[in-house]
């Protein structure tokens, strides 16, 4: 799966980022499992058929926690460089604000450095801020761990997301929710709304 073991990336990440930021990592990689956990039980079939073995897919969502903010703290002229030396597609929106990138830039390179192929680690990394078409499981839930682990801000919307997905058990409603809050967030700062957020909850809307 990776050319090293969990522990090993774990340790060169927490000595890649900051300390702030690491904690981030490690909240979100617990809250990983635990939304995995909460909603295993309840998940629509296209879901559930993508877990062939519980613990396996476990450590995929561990390695891609691990490693989805790997680039975060990359300046923007760093997150610009690195996506066009990855041939990742930059726009209009990402050169506004192009620590949108470090998804996808992150994505890249924990391919090139740790030589994962694993569409479920990578697709989770490459998704996890602004969503995409056809989300995996493993992208749905570390969109939604990176948004409601324990160390962020509470306000009423976050407790209700926490609420649908531990309680009620809803993945897709509260995807929906979290990516409706995200965008509604931008326009009350006056931004341009990313075309693969917009894309990323239009497939949703049209999941049957």
């Amino acid at each position: 799966m990776a050319n090293k073991t969990e522990s090993e990336i774990e340790i060169e990440i927490s000595e890649r980022v900051s300390k702030h930021r690491f904690r981030h990592i490690l909240s979100v990689k617990n809250t990983a499992l635990k939304i995995f956990d909460s909603i295993q039980d309840s998940l629509r079939a296209e879901d559930f058929r993508q877990i062939i073995n519980t613990e396996s897919f476990k450590s995929k969502l561990r390695l891609a926690s691990l490693l989805h903010d790997s680039c975060k703290e990359l300046n923007n002229k760093e997150q610009i460089q690195l996506a066009k030396f990855y041939g990742i597609h930059i726009f209009d929106e990402d050169r506004d604000c192009p620590n949108l990138l470090h998804a996808r830039v992150g994505a890249k390179w924990a391919e090139e450095e740790y030589e994962i192929l694993d569409p479920y680690i990578l697709k989770a990394i490459e998704e996890h801020t602004l969503g995409g078409k056809n989300m995996l499981l493993s992208s749905k839930i570390l969109f939604l761990a990176d948004l409601i682990e324990p160390l962020r801000k509470s306000y009423p919307e976050l407790e209700k997301i926490r609420m649908m997905i531990y309680q009620e058990k809803k993945l897709y409603e509260s995807l929906i929710l979290a990516m409706n809050n995200k965008i509604t967030y931008v326009i009350t700062k006056q931004q341009k709304i990313h075309p693969l957020a917009i894309q990323a909850r239009n497939c949703l809307l049209d999941s049957p």
